[in-house]
């Protein structure tokens, strides 16, 4: 069976990325650009709105609150991580649940 899941990310974590491997990986940025090269033409970025919902307080992280802000106006129905802030969170839409969960469904 062959399934098609629209795939997003905000414009916080591709930032993120960029800071984080300029941090710890200077040497590797050209290969960090190539794969969002690669990536982002199947991945559609969104941008983190200014509003702010009820459910980011749910969100143990301030940091990681943006990330779920973004989910949230896109509607998105499931949100995938390996980060426990969101798992063990008691957000409810989008439903949250690691990639192992996901690939079990």
């Amino acid at each position: 069976m062959d399934y098609q899941f629209p795939t997003l990310t905000c414009d916080y974590v591709v930032n993120e990325l960029h800071r984080k491997f300029r941090e710890k990986f200077p040497h590797r940025m050209t290969e960090l650009d190539a794969f969002l090269y690669s990536a982002l033409t199947a991945i559609q970025v969104v941008a983190v709105p200014e509003e702010i919902y009820e459910a980011e307080n749910k969100i143990r992280d301030p940091k990681d609150r943006p990330i779920l802000r973004a989910a949230l106006s896109s509607n998105a129905d499931l949100f995938l991580t390996g980060d426990k802030d969101f798992l063990e969170s008691s957000v409810e839409d989008p439903r949250i649940i690691s990639v192992a969960a996901f690939l079990e469904l």
